[in-house]
């Protein structure tokens, strides 16, 4: 699905630069294209190295990116009071019709829940070590949600959420 609006979200277990690809070919490539990565990390020691990651995915990516796209780029520590409120507080200020999610199962349920009241479509990176997902694969769509077309593609998997 191509949008102008995509947020970014994963935590320090997924691979930043395949998360990166994946919001950045949502776009649409038009000139209201904006993009949030969110990245929650264990400690704020890590918070420049991972701004810096992002960035520099960025930079690679920028041949992809329409000139005028504007972006935000968040490491919010783990450690934080009221994770779970930021976190609902940004979605809600971003607005995004697409989500890349790439959180592992607490702060998954926590987004999912709020996604599905607002209708945010939602793709799910399943880790770290698979390829860049294909967006027009329903597989993709976070499971369990109403918008997954072949909740059978998961059967297969061990993760509990």
């Amino acid at each position: 699905m191509k949008t102008t609006n995509v947020l970014v979200m994963m935590d320090d277990s997924y691979d930043v630069v395949a998360a990166v690809h994946t919001g950045v070919s949502s776009l649409t490539s038009t000139r209201d294209d904006k993009i949030t990565i969110i990245a929650i990390i264990k400690a704020e020691s890590q918070q420049q190295v991972v701004l810096t990651s992002i960035m520099d995915t960025l930079k690679l990516l920028k041949c992809s990116l329409h000139p005028s796209t504007k972006f935000n780029v968040f490491a919010i520590p783990e450690t934080i009071c009221l994770l779970e409120s930021t976190i609902q507080k940004l979605v809600m200020k971003v607005q995004p019709r697409l989500m890349v999610l790439g959180l592992n199962g607490l702060y998954s349920a926590i987004v999912h829940s709020h996604t599905y009241r607002r209708a945010i479509i939602v793709h799910h990176i399943e880790s770290s070590n698979h390829p860049v997902p294909d967006l027009e694969n329903e597989d993709y769509l976070i499971r369990d949600s109403p918008r997954c077309l072949s909740p059978g593609a998961w059967e297969d998997d061990e993760e509990v959420f």
